[in-house]
C-alpha cells in the first residue's frame, strides 16, 4: 500500500476514521504522511520507530496464532 486512499479501501473502514488514526500515528511519530501541496494524504512512511512498533505487533500476532 502506498496512499490513504490504498489503506482506507484495504481496511474497508470510515476514510475519516482511519485519518484521525493515521494522524495519531503521525502525532506518536511513528509514521510521516506525505502531502500534496493542496494538503492531500498522498503517501505513507513509517519512521523508524514506526517499523519498531509494526514489528513489536506482528510478533504478538504471530503468538497468538500458536
Amino acid at each position: 500500500m502506498r496512499s490513504h486512499d490504498d489503506l482506507v479501501h484495504a481496511l474497508r473502514g470510515d476514510k475519516g476514521n482511519i485519518s484521525r488514526s493515521l494522524r495519531t500515528l503521525e502525532a506518536r511519530g511513528w509514521l510521516v504522511i506525505g502531502r500534496s501541496p493542496g494538503g492531500k494524504a498522498q503517501h505513507l512512511t513509517l519512521t523508524p520507530e514506526g517499523h519498531k512498533r509494526a514489528a513489536e505487533v506482528a510478533k504478538k500476532l504471530l503468538l497468538r496464532r500458536n
